[in-house]
């Protein structure tokens, strides 16, 4: 006979006092084979002692801001156009429009699943080929970004979406903590942002994350990175997909209508036109409902039920 549920063993766990930052390094060290839970690092990064204190009066440096690097940071359209271009005569495809190239551009094409829909968006259904022809094909793409990247072939052409810069030097300037998110390698995505006249230095050590995987995943992995919890992080935006992801990843979404309308950006927390009409004191009135006091409790034992 099956034991009742009131009769099995109630299980028991002990946590030690430095179980967070055991964790912490377990969850760096798994890397992208880590499957992130954003009520777990709200749990590992929920301020205490002093840190609380710091919050507590400087609430701006308890936040994190995330921003995909391609299409939101930085303008790459005329750079990808030209991979396009010669793609598109290579597998007989039509001469791709500067705005379907625009629009893939913040898809980040160098999966397979991203790399489909940017061909899908730039070529229409004429532009989808067998699934081994695909696999060449997005190999060839990504084999000649990484060479033209390489030979700084193209980059002046790399800018900042207007008003980028001076936004994140504002965010910043107020100790919020800031990630740049992209499936590019490292060494890559420096390259890009130096040639866009920007410092990644400045961001921090840790603040370039890359690696492929669910969207909502890699904005986990950026939360994890800058060691602030989800529920206090924006995401920033510029699709509506975008906006689910910052929904599944449980923290906030700020889009910017550069690709799509305000009505189809209607899902996110904030949609404005340019980054300048969302100042640093705006994130205290996007968390006004969140209050730190809320989830003190959480350090009142190291023994958890």
């Amino acid at each position: 006979e099956s034991i009742s549920e009131m009769e099995k063993p109630q299980r028991r766990v002990v946590r030690g006092a430095n179980w967070r930052s055991e964790r912490y390094k377990f969850l760096l060290d798994a890397g992208a084979n880590a499957l992130l839970d954003p009520s777990e690092l709200n749990e590992l990064f929920t301020p205490r002692g002093s840190v609380l204190q710091r919050f507590r009066q400087n609430p701006l440096i308890a936040y994190g801001v995330v921003v995909p690097l391609e299409g939101v940071l930085l303008d790459t359209t005329a750079f990808h156009y030209e991979t396009w271009k010669r793609l598109a005569k290579r597998y007989g495809l039509p001469r791709p429009s500067v705005d379907g190239v625009r629009m893939a551009t913040s898809l980040a094409p160098y999966d397979a699943e991203s790399f489909e829909n940017s061909v899908y968006r730039i070529f229409g259904r004429v532009g989808l080929q067998s699934h081994d022809i695909m696999v060449q094909m997005r190999q060839d793409f990504v084999n000649a970004v990484f060479k033209r990247i390489d030979r700084r072939i193209g980059l002046d052409s790399v800018t900042t979406m207007d008003g980028a810069a001076q936004w994140i030097q504002g965010i910043l300037k107020e100790g919020v903590h800031m990630s740049i998110v992209t499936k590019l390698p490292k060494t890559e995505a420096v390259a890009l942002m130096e040639a866009a006249g920007l410092n990644p230095e400045a961001l921090g050590p840790n603040a370039i994350v890359t690696g492929e995987g669910p969207e909502s995943q890699i904005l986990l992995r950026a939360s994890l990175a800058m060691m602030r919890q989800p529920r206090l992080t924006v995401a920033v935006t510029d699709r509506p997909a975008g906006t689910m992801a910052a929904q599944e990843a449980g923290m906030r979404s700020l889009s910017i209508t550069s690709r799509y309308s305000k009505f189809e950006l209607d899902g996110s927390d904030v949609v404005v036109a340019k980054y300048d009409e969302f100042v640093p004191t705006d994130l205290r009135r996007m968390f006004s409902d969140q209050d730190f006091e809320a989830t003190e409790y959480l350090f009142a034992s190291p023994e958890v039920q």
